[in-house]
């Protein structure tokens, strides 16, 4: 019973603490990345309960860390809350996290094939540092979820999924007064996506990646921008309810709306708000104080049943684009709220007529005034007339540029002029009726402001003068304190099949009008000659009265001058009878690409243009043909064409150029910077053209290149629009040196500036750099510009660059020869002192392996002296500039040699020994220089794997590639040489031990070689039976200390081995040993002599000799004593 009791308690206590940790953990633990890795891999993370996030748990990433697997399941399994760190990065394959928690993101989420599922909670996403953002498939909200953005956050939120955004039955909370509008959200996925029923107001909308993006939400709101990337449809059809942006709308591709009759979209920001890009609305109501602005396109409006334009704040103002409206233009409501506060169009408006009784205003003003136009159209049996038909209006708040000729008092009259008629128009003039109900006029109203009037101008006596070509005879039919009205009908002079239009002013009248009447005819609305088109080519075109011609390159910041011609109907020649005022204007595309022209209207005209530099006022053209002066042009523009109009009696004649030509930058700035060697990587100038002059760069290694477009002004200013991939470059050299290859890398940048991190040069020393674009003004390559720096090719001046050094060396035929001071010998060995002798090649490459031929002694380019022999050693294990380096380990014991110990032989030239070589040619030398390991003044222990290598190092530190080290001599644990080879080194001395012999007999005397052992803290002298080269001579054996009956000349050393019969005046070791033999001195010649050799002087790298005696003869031998016997010898 006991037993189960206390089990029992063991169950109980284990409950206990599993259910102890069970809450720990539901308290959700604090996980930080600790490394990149797996989410799934423990060692990735710190201070997790279970290792790894899981339910309950916060995470926040520091480092890159990639998903590998889902990460929770539902609201029950989820994170508490994920933040990416400035540093971090979360990414991975097609997995999902569940979050029921807030998301915080400074770094970057870098996971196009994941989603990030909300539930249960409102999640609210914050952060944005600089460079965060985030990439995803998919959000997805379910179980009430919320999704709600911190008012600070900014970032982008790229989403590629099929179903990017996917509410269910979750929401996005993004409202309210502290409603985010910084974050963008971007679909952008590669092809169709669907975000149906979003329910939500987006920050900053972006619609990308090509195919149709469709919401289908009833009603659309963006708070900030709304932008359609090029190659993609947003349809937003299904948003037949209204509306809303609070930012710009950029539409590059195509913007598909609901046509119903609330589908209306609300411009609702509090600053001034955009439009580019040619874009259909149903309808749009400007609901801003500041207004809208359109940029690079018309606005067109409504379809041809109904349409909508409200002014509830705010106008719009067209610049050189046009509002259409597609309704026609008196029926009610299309147009309302107009008139005050700036609720008109500023610019110009287009209507479209119905083919019956019509009486329609033209909403337009200034930035100041609202002037509209009234225009009433009579009643028209035969509605083709002018049923669909268009017509353009506006108002400019100047006097009429020809008001001196047309009969009105320019004193008193109202200084502003209204236009009906425009490019695009298909209503040129009201025609002419076949019965009575077709009269042909029109009755035209014209509206201004007190502030327009002359002072002293009476209203009551104004009349209206038309111009087309020429001045109508002013008329009037009511004039009013703030208007007036004229009458335009086929009655006039020519008057015989309508009513033009034209341009209209209002005054008092003075006289006729002069110069010329205003036509009156539909078959010729323009009056006078009737020009087929214009065209404008250079001034030396001839003849003068050719069609075509050429307009070569221009200068960016430069005047420059054209001739612009009246053509012909048929504009097969100059009509030499026209004459008349011109406006006339230059139309520019940023760049050119002859694999993807532009596209021309039928005008000849480039879509998308934007208007630059152009002649003031209306230039007039005499007799078809006038040179027109044209400003200068501060930016470069890649294709730009010259645009002549011509307005008369309502219509406009519109031409473009035939030719093309390019406004390119007067000249490339080109600068060269390294970091190489830099404190903190500060970049600095590549301009170093002396032979010690600095900064330094590595031949083929990577430098920064930057260019930049300037134009040709007095001050040159940047040109914005100039810009390239790739550059053609040349590289001069001085006398004497080869020219490298100067390749620009990869180009990358905007707004007048590329760069290159990838910018290389093949050879050694500066060159002097110069790069042409000839890709920027190609518009004008065939039509006779000259390709040259002075025609159509952007060129840079002739720059220096350099001074740039070997990216490394290569190390080639290195060998150690042991035994120096002997020509040839196959000794394994060296003896301390002694010279041994190191020759390699070295080659100077650049970082793509190919031989720097500049690194020349005769080019003056190499730094590295092999043939002085300070440049062979320092001293120390050290690695220095400007030396060999050369220094070696003892492989035995991992000593590396000591400081002060290696030497470059300055013994004179024996063996195989000379002077220091090392002279370059052509990028390769030939190094070679006899060293010695110096003696220590005490015997020391043998070296018996020495091994040896060098590093050599120029003076600008150019080396050897890290790779080709192979020894670590200092013993630092990282190589720093490359080994040479390796050899014994003995401390060696020459031995001559005691002989005895007959005196009337020769007698061998034993001398060999020894290196000194120490083993076990003692040592000794061991022979050197591997010694085959040392030699000794007979000069340097002496005799001395003779003794007894023997003197000096009756015994003499001699070298000759067994067999030879002659004595030698030097021998070399055998097995480490010679023969030496002294001559019999003779009867009674006994005695003994010291033998004994001059080292010093003939063998200065082993120790003093130990000499021997010799003694010839009996030797005398003391007695000797023993405790018990007593033994006599006499020798």
């Amino acid at each position: 019973m006991g037993r189960h009791l206390n089990h029992m308690k063991r169950l109980l206590w284990g409950a206990v603490a599993l259910l102890g940790l069970a809450a720990g953990h539901a308290q959700g633990a604090a996980c930080q990345s600790a490394q990149a890795g797996n989410w799934s891999a423990p060692a990735t993370w710190t201070s997790c309960n279970n290792g790894i996030p899981q339910n309950g748990d916060s995470a926040t990433i520091n480092h890159a860390v990639t998903v590998d697997g889902n990460v929770g399941s539902d609201g029950n399994n989820a994170l508490s809350g994920l933040t990416v760190g400035t540093n971090g990065v979360l990414q991975g394959g097609s997995y999902t996290l569940v979050l029921k928690g807030n998301l915080t993101v400074d770094g970057r989420i870098n996971w196009p094939t994941g989603t990030v599922s909300l539930y249960s909670a409102t999640s609210q996403w914050g952060g944005g540092a600089t460079g965060s953002a985030i990439i995803l498939s998919s959000i997805v909200m379910r179980w009430s979820a919320g999704l709600t953005f911190a008012p600070s956050a900014a970032y982008t939120i790229e989403l590629r999924g099929a179903t990017p955004l996917d509410t269910q039955n979750g929401n996005f909370n993004n409202n309210g007064a502290n409603a985010n509008n910084k974050v963008t959200l971007y679909f952008n996925g590669a092809g169709n996506q669907s975000f149906t029923n979003t329910k939500l107001q987006y920050p900053n909308l972006r619609l990308g990646g090509g195919g149709t993006k469709t919401d289908g939400a009833s009603s659309v709101t963006v708070l900030g921008n709304l932008t359609v990337d090029a190659g993609t449809t947003f349809d937003a059809s299904s948003a037949t309810s209204q509306n809303a942006i609070g930012g710009d709308l950029t539409v590059g591709g195509t913007f598909k709306v609901s046509p119903g009759n609330n589908g209306a979209w609300e411009f609702n920001g509090t600053t001034t708000q955009t439009i580019t890009g040619a874009v259909y609305l149903y309808g749009i109501i400007v609901s801003n104080s500041s207004g809208v602005v359109l940029n690079g396109g018309d606005l067109s409006l409504g379809t041809t049943s109904s349409g909508r334009l409200q002014f509830t704040a705010g106008g719009i103002t067209t610049g050189t684009n046009k509002v259409i409206i597609n309704t026609p233009c008196d029926w009610t409501n299309i147009v309302t709220g107009e008139g005050t506060n700036n609720k008109w169009i500023n610019g110009k408006v287009q209507l479209t007529f119905s083919g019956y009784k019509s009486t329609c205003t033209f909403p337009v003003g200034d930035s100041l005034y609202y002037a509209p136009i009234d225009l009433f159209i009579p009643y028209f049996s035969d509605v083709g007339n002018i049923g669909g038909k268009t017509l353009t209006g506006s108002t400019t708040r100047t006097e009429h540029p020809q008001i001196g000729t047309s009969g009105l008092n320019p004193n008193k009259d109202a200084n502003r002029y209204w236009t009906l008629g425009g490019t695009g128009d298909t209503f040129g003039c009201v025609p002419l009726g076949s019965d009575k109900w077709n009269p042909g006029y029109y009755l035209a109203t014209f509206y201004f402001n007190d502030p327009d009037l002359d002072v002293g101008a009476a209203t009551k006596n104004f009349q209206v003068g038309r111009y087309a070509g020429g001045w109508a005879p002013p008329g009037v039919d009511t004039a009013k304190p703030h208007s007036t009205s004229i009458k335009v009908d086929p009655t006039g002079p020519g008057a015989t099949d309508g009513s033009p239009f034209g341009t209209y002013a209002v005054g008092e009248v003075l006289g006729a009008p002069s110069g010329g009447g205003a036509t009156n005819s539909c078959a010729n609305p323009w009056g006078g000659s009737q020009p087929g088109a214009f065209n404008a080519y250079e001034t030396a075109t001839a003849p003068a009265t050719s069609a075509t011609g050429v307009i070569k390159t221009k200068v960016a910041g430069q005047p420059y001058s054209l001739d612009v011609v009246a053509l012909k109907t048929d504009k097969s020649a100059v009509d030499t009878t026209f004459n008349g005022a011109v406006a006339i204007d230059v139309l520019g595309l940023a760049a050119y690409n002859p694999a993807s022209p532009p596209a021309l209207d039928a005008s000849g005209c480039p879509a998308g243009a934007t208007v630059l530099a152009s002649p003031s006022g209306t230039p007039t053209i005499s007799n078809g043909r006038t040179t027109v002066s044209f400003p200068a042009e501060a930016n470069a523009w890649g294709y730009a064409k010259v645009r002549i109009k011509y307005t008369a009696n309502g219509s406009t004649l519109t031409s473009c150029s035939g030719d093309a030509f390019a406004i390119r930058p007067n000249v490339l700035g080109l600068l060269a910077q390294t970091s190489y060697k830099q404190s903190g990587g500060a970049w600095v100038t590549l301009a170093a053209t002396t032979t010690a002059g600095t900064p330094v760069h590595p031949a083929g290694q990577p430098f920064q290149l930057t260019v930049t477009g300037y134009n040709g002004a007095a001050a040159p200013a940047i040109t914005s629009n100039w810009s390239a991939s790739s550059l053609v470059t040349a590289a001069a050299v001085g006398g004497g040196m080869t020219a490298g290859t100067f390749a620009t890398g990869t180009l990358a940048g905007s707004g007048g500036t590329v760069v290159s991190a990838s910018a290389t040069y093949s050879e050694v020393g500066p060159f002097t750099g110069q790069l042409f674009d000839t890709a920027f003004a190609r518009v004008d390559s065939g039509d006779g510009t000259s390709a040259d720096c002075s025609g159509w090719w952007v060129c840079s001046p002739a720059v220096a660059i350099g001074r740039f050094i070997p990216d490394h060396f290569d190390l080639s035929n290195g060998t150690l020869t042991n035994r120096g001071d002997v020509a040839t010998c196959a000794d394994n060995f060296t003896y301390t002192g002694e010279p041994f002798r190191l020759a390699f090649t070295l080659t100077a490459r650049n970082a793509a392996g190919a031989t720097t031929k500049n690194y020349d002694a005769t080019a003056g380019w190499a730094r590295l002296d092999g043939s002085q022999g300070a440049k062979w050693v320092q001293g120390t294990s050290a690695v220095g500039a400007g030396n060999i380096n050369p220094w070696g380990i003892n492989l035995t014991n991992n000593a590396p040699l000591a400081a002060g110990r290696l030497a470059v032989w300055s013994g004179s030239s024996v063996g195989v020994c000379s002077a220091p070589a090392g002279a370059w040619f052509q990028g390769a030398a030939s190094f070679a220089a006899c060293l010695n390991v110096t003696r220590n003044a005490t015997a020391e222990n043998s070296y018996e794997q020495f091994r040896l290598g060098v590093a050599p190092v120029d003076e600008d530190g150019a080396t050897l590639a890290t790779t080709a080290f192979t020894l670590d001599a200092d013993n630092s644990g990282s190589n720093e040489r490359l080994a040479l080879g390796t050899t014994r080194l003995l401390h060696g001395r020459l031995s001559l031990d005691n002989a005895y012999g007959s005196e009337i007999l020769p007698l061998p005397m034993p001398m060999q070689t020894q290196y000194w052992i120490t083993t076990s803290g003692s040592g000794y002298w061991a022979a050197n039976a591997q010694d085959s080269c040392t030699a000794v001579t007979s000069s340097s054996i002496s005799l001395t200390n003779y003794g007894r009956n023997l003197s000096a000349g009756e015994t003499t050393p001699c070298l000759r081995r067994p067999g030879e019969t002659l004595c030698a005046s030097s021998q070399s070791a055998m097995g480490g040993k010679f023969s030496l033999i002294l001559g019999a001195p003779g009867t009674g010649n006994d005695g003994w002599v010291t033998v004994g050799y001059a080292t010093a002087t003939a063998l200065p790298w082993l120790d003093p000799a130990r000499p021997g005696k010799a003694t010839f003869g009996p030797a005398r031998r003391p007695k000797v004593q023993y405790q018990r016997e007593n033994f006599g010898f006499n020798f």
